[in-house]
């Protein structure tokens, strides 16, 4: 089993941290090496530049019961300054680099 890095915000709606932190756990669970990160407050896209939030109303969205669309996504420096961090350290650890 490969390693896997998940960086998440916990307010994203368009791909929500609830699974992939139940996926983590499963796979921790059966000894796989996950490291998650779930950075509080941050949208859809915190490591893109750009404003601090947008609503996108025409894209597809599965996790909105009754609606077809919608998603926020938003630049949160902060969890971007991290997120950044924490690939470079998770890719020097397992490539050697």
């Amino acid at each position: 089993m490969r390693p896997l890095l998940v960086l998440i915000g916990d307010a994203d709606d368009w791909t929500l941290p609830g699974p992939c932190v139940e996926m983590a756990q499963g796979m921790r669970s059966r000894g796989a090496d996950v490291s998650l990160v779930v950075y509080p407050g941050a949208l859809h896209h915190f490591d893109v530049e750009g404003p601090a939030r947008v609503v996108l109303p025409d894209v597809g969205n599965r996790n909105k019961p009754g609606e077809c669309c919608g998603a926020t996504i938003g630049y949160d420096p902060a969890a971007a300054a991290d997120a950044r961090r924490r690939v470079e350290e998770f890719f020097t650890r397992h490539l050697g680099r």
